[in-house]
């Protein structure tokens, strides 16, 4: 993958998502956009923007998930989460079930 300039400030904000998304999210968009573990492993800057894209949609949709949640009893909240196999919101593992949570 071809290396090159980065920017320090979406890196940061790459990283910062981890605590809207989960773990488990994280390095799921992590690992299928650019390929790496870590935030600072990003070769370049068009990589950097294409994860940072991915990071906000996962936390605009976690947002509707908490949204969803408050208006739902927590009981019925819980049941859906373990029929999708779901420990818990903060480790929904990647879009597909992020998006059946939304649209649930």
């Amino acid at each position: 993958m071809q290396k090159g300039p980065l920017d320090t400030g979406v890196t940061s904000r790459i990283v910062g998502c981890r605590r809207e998304v989960g773990d488990v999210l994280h390095a799921n968009i992590l690992g299928s956009i650019a390929k790496v573990r870590a935030a600072r492993d990003i070769p370049n800057q068009y990589l950097q923007m294409e994860v940072l894209k991915w990071m906000e949609s996962g936390v605009r949709g976690l947002s509707q998930v908490r949204k969803i949640a408050s208006e739902i009893p927590e009981t019925k909240f819980y049941e859906v989460l373990g029929d999708l196999k779901i420990a818990s919101i903060d480790k929904i593992p990647n879009f597909g079930a992020l998006g059946k949570l939304v649209r649930r």
